[in-house]
């Protein structure tokens, strides 16, 4: 999603997944490991200031 009112824009990326998988790495080999559900969040915000200068904001909202 995203959009703008004034100078302000925003943006946001939602993601879902039902079976998550974490790759670990040994050092000989790696495993790969279920994690089951998760849900990972990212945010950005960026202002506008006079002609050709803005100011961002990024936010993640690591899986749970």
């Amino acid at each position: 999603m995203t959009g703008r009112s004034g100078r302000l824009s925003f943006g946001y990326i939602g993601a879902r997944d039902m079976d998550t998988g974490i790759i670990l790495p040994f050092e000989e080999q790696s495993e790969f490991v279920a994690a089951g559900r998760s849900v990972s969040n990212i945010f950005r915000l960026r202002q506008t200031f006079g002609k050709d200068s803005y100011i961002g904001l990024m936010g993640y909202r690591p899986p749970f």
